[in-house]
Parts: structure tokens; C-alpha cells; sequence
């Protein structure tokens, strides 16, 4: 098949990459590691907000239970 413009691109940045990644010390590489990890973790606001949407669902459910959702205890 025949590779697409984007296609060599990006084979020809990660050969890029490879390359300059075997000239790194390992310290530099440890450096760049754990600046990946750090990045792409969630900040504090962002698990704060899930965790405030999931008590928001919890006490939904739990002070309004829809008219829709049966409990087993209705009268016909």
C-alpha cells in the first residue's frame, strides 16, 4: 500500500525521536520520563471536580429517586 503524506511524517518525526533518544544519558531520560508522568497526570482541580460529580450522583439518587425507578414497594 502506499503511505500518505501524514503517514511518512510521523514515521519520519518518531525515527527522529529514536534517533536522539539513544544519544540521552539515563539521567536524562529518567528526567524525561518523569516529566511525561507528571504532565499527564489530572491536577487537584480536576479530581476535586469528579469527585464533587460523583457525591452530586450519590445524593441524586440517594434524597430524589425518580418516579421511574421501581423499589419493589409500589402499590397497584
Amino acid at each position: 500500500m502506499k503511505q500518505t503524506l501524514k503517514e511518512h511524517l510521523c514515521n519520519e518525526r518518531l525515527q527522529r525521536i529514536n534517533r536522539a533518544w539513544k544519544y540521552l544519558s539515563w539521567k536524562h531520560r529518567a528526567g524525561l520520563f518523569v516529566l511525561a508522568i507528571w504532565w499527564s497526570l489530572p491536577n487537584v482541580i480536576e479530581i476535586r471536580e469528579r469527585i464533587q460529580d460523583r457525591f452530586i450522583v450519590w445524593i441524586t439518587y440517594k434524597l430524589y429517586k425518580a418516579h421511574w425507578i421501581r423499589t419493589g414497594q409500589e402499590e397497584n
